[in-house]
C-alpha cells in the first residue's frame, strides 16, 4: 500500500513537472501590409516564460506585468526589447515600428504573448524588404523565430535563429 501511494505520488510529481516546461523555443511572426493605410504590420507571438527569461537576461530586470488586468503586459519593456532585437527595412531604409496591441493568451506553460507592431511610415514602391530578428536568441540557445512575409501576392518564410537572423524578399 505504501509502495502504491509512493508510486502514485511520484507519478503525479513527475507529470506536473512536465507541465511547467514546454519542449521547444519558438516565436512566430507574420509581416503583411495593412490594406487601409499601406503600412506594414508585424504580428508576433512568443511564449510568455521565454520572453521573461530574455528580459531578465538582456535587460537585467523582470518585466512588470500589470496585474490589474491579466491580459496586459509591460508595454515599454516589450517595446524596448523588440526594438533591440528586430529591424524592418524597405529598399535599404529602416522603418520605425510602434506597438499597436499586445495581449497575453492561454494558460499554464503554453501562455503566449501576442503583439502587433505597425510601421510609423508608409513605404512606397519598394522592391525589397529586409527583416532582421533575434528575438529570444540571447537567452535561449535553441530559439527559432519563424518569419512569414506576405506582400504583393508573394509569401516567403524562413526560420531564423542565433546564427541566421536575416530574411530578404525581393519583389519584381
Amino acid at each position: 500500500m505504501v509502495f502504491k501511494l509512493a508510486c502514485t505520488g511520484m507519478w503525479f510529481f513527475i507529470s506536473t513537472m512536465n507541465l511547467q516546461l514546454h519542449e521547444f523555443y519558438v516565436s512566430v511572426s507574420h509581416i503583411s501590409e495593412e490594406e487601409s493605410s499601406g503600412k506594414l504590420v508585424w504580428d508576433c507571438r512568443m511564449f510568455k516564460d521565454d520572453f521573461e527569461k530574455a528580459i531578465i537576461s538582456t535587460m537585467g530586470r523582470r518585466p512588470d506585468w500589470l496585474y490589474s488586468n491579466e491580459d496586459s503586459v509591460d508595454r515599454q519593456t516589450l517595446i524596448d526589447y523588440f526594438n533591440r532585437h528586430t529591424q524592418l527595412s524597405t529598399n535599404g531604409h529602416s522603418l520605425n515600428l510602434e506597438l499597436a496591441d499586445c495581449r497575453v493568451e492561454g494558460d499554464g506553460p503554453t501562455t503566449t504573448i501576442s503583439c502587433n507592431f505597425i510601421t510609423k511610415e508608409t513605404p512606397l514602391n519598394f522592391k525589397m524588404i529586409k527583416v532582421t530578428c533575434s528575438l529570444l536568441t540571447d537567452a535561449l540557445d535553441d530559439q527559432v523565430n519563424m518569419i512569414h512575409v506576405e506582400l504583393n501576392g508573394i509569401r516567403k518564410s524562413k526560420n531564423l535563429n542565433s546564427h541566421r537572423q536575416t530574411l530578404e524578399v525581393v519583389f519584381n
